[in-house]
């Protein structure tokens, strides 16, 4: 599906965290993506793509149900990846397709030729990399100039290949260190002759006490997706790490969604970290989201 740049976007609903295998019995994993369902609304026209982070066995009953809520997207992880004949039967046996996927940039380092070709397999056009937290040391520029540089060449490796390739933030690098310079300034400055793309997790940025709404603007030329995550009042949902389902924290979504799309997001990425009912997250989220685009 062609998507115009800045008025429209196909947009997803994840829950990241997982303690279980996902559906199509790759093995567990501590960060892992789910389905995602379909809505079409006037302003702007979207696809909801809704990702459900659920058990083993609620993977296995809720297939059918996801179909039933028009769930058409799927963003899979590096541990997906690994079996990419499984994950395309699956993809095709269900009907859904696979356009993003989240993959480490240490392994993207190693054996990108093995996932850029399940990358083809399985139809994903963009992948991102989290923030390497296991690997990172990030005391100063130093830190976050080589990141920017490790991660400008698999960009550009990747994109010989005809696939996107883009940045993950958490809530590191948007507090100025010292010498008045933020990290995520250092790194994309670094990477600034590359091809790297950024994906926006507007949750993180809240939590890191920035303004997510000056950050997109600041790098919407680099902006390819973000993440809508919510966080709840302070002292709330503390069996949740702090999230809560997307409308019911503190962040102003209607404008907040706009200002991404407004600043080249083409798909939106409506995410929990870690939800006491993964279903029920999703459904409040799209029902809420589904509220406000239609009006």
């Amino acid at each position: 599906m062609a998507i115009e740049r800045g008025r429209s976007a196909r947009w997803l609903l994840a829950s990241s965290r997982i303690i279980y295998p996902f559906d199509f019995s790759h093995t567990p994993s501590a960060f892992d993506k789910r389905y995602k369902p379909r809505g079409r609304y006037d302003a702007p026209k979207a696809i909801l793509a809704a990702v459900l982070d659920e058990g083993a066995r609620y993977a296995r009953s809720a297939t059918p149900r996801c179909r039933i809520r028009r769930f058409q997207f799927v963003e899979p992880l590096e541990s997906h990846l690994q079996d990419a004949a499984e994950l395309a039967s699956g993809l095709r046996r269900y009907g859904l397709k696979a356009p993003t996927a989240h993959v480490g940039l240490d392994s993207l380092q190693v054996k990108s030729k093995g996932l850029i070709d399940a990358c083809k397999e399985c139809g994903v056009e963009t992948v991102f990399s989290p923030h390497p937290w296991p690997t990172f040391n990030g005391r100063g520029e130093i830190a976050w100039r080589k990141l920017g540089v490790d991660l400008a060449a698999v960009a550009e490796r990747l994109g010989d290949q005809c696939i996107a390739f883009g940045y993950h933030n958490t809530s590191a690098g948007f507090v100025a260190m010292a010498g008045a310079r933020c990290g995520i300034d250092v790194l994309f400055e670094a990477a600034r002759e590359s091809r790297l793309r950024w994906q926006a997790d507007i949750g993180w940025i809240h939590s890191a006490g920035a303004s997510p709404s000056e950050w997109l603007r600041r790098y919407q030329r680099l902006l390819d997706s973000a993440h809508i995550k919510d966080r709840a009042p302070e002292g709330a949902n503390a069996d949740q790490g702090g999230w809560a389902d997307v409308g019911a924290g503190v962040l102003i979504w209607p404008s907040l969604w706009r200002e991404a799309i407004r600043c080249g997001a083409k798909t939106l990425v409506v995410e929990h970290d870690n939800p006491k009912n993964p279903s029920e997250f999703a459904r409040r989220s799209f029902d809420y989201l589904s509220r406000f685009l239609a009006s």
